[in-house]
């Protein structure tokens, strides 16, 4: 099944949550928008944390904004959202603007589950070194991943390096054996043709949800809690299933 395929599923489950609790209710008092980037932990919580949601509030009239790195500061900046998951970057350097870490995100080694590589434990930059590498538009990736793909450029002398636009993009040239791709691991989303390998670097990327610091509303606080409260349940149910392993 595909990135996209599972996204869809996604937008199902949260539009029937949306649509039921429009039954329990004969009018909406306000309206909140959620925006969110697209990727696996949107996949994997968003719409558990907007059924939530709208459990506490059924007369909120929620909306689904997904947007991109380049376009989510002048969504926020324009008052189009009232809440944000994103990656830290530079969006807390907006004025009046709050930041929550929910997650700690890894760098990670996509690539063919034929490759030869594939059933090392870890991967460091001097064994990369050589192989082609599939990096992420420096233009559209934040910060923290310029900074990682400048340090395996310069740690790789020998590897060819092809760019791509998205995420997508990058697992399908790894499924395809034309290069190892390098990314956050939660913006991999896995399929039976992958393997998700950790990077061997102290370099790690901040994923949490942001929000306007003037906004005092009951329903921002509840939203916060209710995503710290999933995204620790998550991070409990994997660390079951290492231990479990």
């Amino acid at each position: 099944m595909s990135f996209y395929e599972d996204m869809k599923e996604v937008m199902v489950t949260i539009n029937q949550s949306i649509v039921k609790a429009r039954n329990f209710a004969e009018r909406f008092d306000e309206r909140y928008i959620i925006a969110y980037e697209n990727n696996d932990l949107a996949i994997r919580y968003l719409s558990k944390i907007v059924k939530s949601f709208m459990e506490v509030f059924p007369n909120v009239q929620v909306e689904l904004k997904m947007v991109d790195f380049q376009r989510k500061n002048t969504v926020f900046l324009e008052d189009k959202a009232d809440f944000l998951f994103t990656v830290r970057d530079s969006i807390i350097k907006i004025p009046q603007t709050d930041y929550r870490e929910l997650y700690i995100g890894r760098f990670m080694c996509i690539l063919s589950e034929k490759h030869e590589l594939s059933e090392k434990k870890s991967l460091s930059f001097e064994t990369l070194n050589g192989e082609t590498l599939v990096l992420l538009n420096p233009s559209l990736c934040p910060k923290e991943m310029k900074r990682m793909e400048e340090q395996i450029i310069e740690a790789c002398p020998d590897s060819p390096v092809l760019y791509v636009d998205n995420q997508l993009s990058g697992c399908t040239l790894a499924s395809c054996e034309l290069g190892i791709a390098i990314m956050p691991d939660f913006i991999y989303h896995a399929t039976a043709t992958l393997c998700m390998i950790p990077l061997q670097t102290s370099e790690v990327i901040s994923y949490g949800a942001v929000w306007h610091t003037q906004d005092r509303r009951k329903q921002t606080r509840c939203l916060l809690e209710v995503a710290e409260r999933i995204f620790r349940a998550g991070f409990r149910s994997q660390l079951d299933g290492l231990q479990s392993t």
